[in-house]
């Protein structure tokens, strides 16, 4: 009698409070006649994007450029200074140049179809790379220095990135030659770090967005980026390289998209932005390159406090549906993902931990995939811990869920996600156990 009073009670109570409606299972599995279960309780999605983030000091080379239908297009280069080899081994040498070259290698991430071919431009830098900040080492997104339209070098063909362990680029004869002949001569541009600066300023990579549709990652070999090859000739001539490693402060990625055409055409470009999902097609997304978290609320919950002078969350677990048909070839879902607690700030201010872990590891939703149907495709995650102290907080929490990927840094891979809110389907559903006494 108590439940079925209690359940009405509840009803009239979200009613009165919110438009919402909210489903009840139609038995209580637990046995427990104390406890109740609410099947779908309203949750509240929000797109959340920052205005910029640092891409400089990753070791990441993003380039290329790509159309996303449901995100808008993005083109990503990439600039690094090279730096001046600490020995000399050419000076007074009797030496003949063989070929200059970059070396990429592929971090098996990628954006687009990559069966399509692409094309990998190097140019050389007309600026130094130089900020204004202290240390001289912080670089964002939209930075961009100016470089030679003249191509220094370029890749024609496809990329495999899943299977290339080194993409060499073959830059100009005419550049090594010269190149090669300042260090024989030991010339006064390759006599100080100043100096060669001044002469080499540096590489940007990039792509002809006419041509490529995929944008792919890539890192140095070691910190090794170019490579000198020469013939030392001697009475037994000799094939060698000098190595040029990059200077990892000064090597960043300068990330540009578009969302025109798009539900996120709502958000202001490069601007700290949150948009409910009510204002961008009933649907939030996630994208790293692009900047944006999913920001999860829980605006009834604590109407849940309003049943009985004594609640006890017992369980709550989130299930997080992919958007059927968002994640098709050449797309695919992340393999994880974490909450952070968030405020009114947006801040990321706790991750939550897997409660079944005993070394308080972060919970990553356990995706599972439905190959059959789709239909059961989904992450879940056990936040009771997270729900009862938000009970527990009463009218002064503020708290939420921030929805990220695993990564650290937005430019090293690609992590796209795009969830329906409960206005248009059940691609968020919060399930909760509630012990009332």
């Amino acid at each position: 009698m108590k439940l079925k009073t209690s359940l009405i009670y509840l009803l009239v109570l979200l009613c009165s409070c919110d438009k919402i409606n909210v489903e009840f299972a139609e038995e209580n599995t637990t046995g427990d006649p104390n406890i109740l279960f609410f099947d779908d309780y309203p949750v509240e999605l929000s797109t959340y994007k920052v205005d910029s983030f640092i891409t400089s000091n990753h070791d990441v080379f993003t380039i290329g450029h790509h159309a996303d239908n449901l995100f808008g297009s993005i083109t990503g280069g990439s600039y690094a200074a090279i730096d001046l080899p600490l020995e000399n081994p050419l000076h007074d040498q009797n030496v003949s140049f063989d070929s200059l070259i970059v070396m990429l290698r592929p971090n098996k991430s990628y954006y687009g179809d990559t069966s399509l071919p692409f094309k990998l431009n190097v140019h050389r830098l007309l600026e130094k790379i130089e900020n204004d900040d202290a240390d001289n080492s912080t670089y964002f997104n939209p930075r961009s220095f100016q470089y030679d339209p003249v191509l220094l070098g370029q890749k024609n063909g496809p990329i495999r990135p899943t299977r290339d362990t080194t993409v060499n680029i073959r830059l100009s004869d005419a550049f090594g030659q010269d190149l090669l002949t300042k260090f024989k001569n030991n010339s006064t541009e390759v006599q100080s770090t100043q100096n060669f600066s001044n002469y080499f300023k540096g590489l940007f990579f990039g792509t002809d967005t006419m041509f490529s549709n995929s944008l792919y990652y890539f890192k140095s070999d070691s910190g090794k980026i170019m490579r000198l090859y020469y013939t030392l000739n001697g009475t037994v001539p000799e094939k060698t390289f000098l190595d040029f490693s990059m200077s990892s402060t000064k090597q960043f990625n300068s990330v540009f998209y578009s969302h025109a055409g798009t539900n996120l055409s709502v958000f202001t470009p490069y601007k700290t932005q949150l948009k409910k999902s009510s204002l961008t097609g009933n649907k939030a997304y996630l994208n790293t390159p692009m900047g944006s978290y999913i920001k999860i609320n829980f605006p009834t919950i604590l109407n849940i406090k309003e049943l009985s002078p004594y609640v006890k969350i017992v369980k709550a677990e989130l299930i997080i549906k992919p958007n059927a048909g968002t994640y098709n070839f050449p797309y695919t879902l992340p393999p994880y993902l974490v909450l952070y607690a968030t405020d009114d700030g947006n801040g990321l201010n706790g991750l939550l931990a897997d409660p079944a872990s005993q070394v308080q590891a972060p919970a990553t939703g356990n995706l599972y995939i439905d190959d059959l149907y789709g239909e059961k495709t989904q992450y879940t995650f056990d936040i009771t811990n997270f729900i009862s102290d938000i009970v527990n907080e009463g009218l002064f929490s503020k708290t939420a869920l921030m929805l990220t990927p695993v990564l650290t840094t937005y430019d090293k891979s690609l992590e796209r996600l795009i969830l329906n809110d409960q206005g248009i389907g059940k691609n968020i559903q919060l399930n909760l156990y509630v012990l009332t006494l």
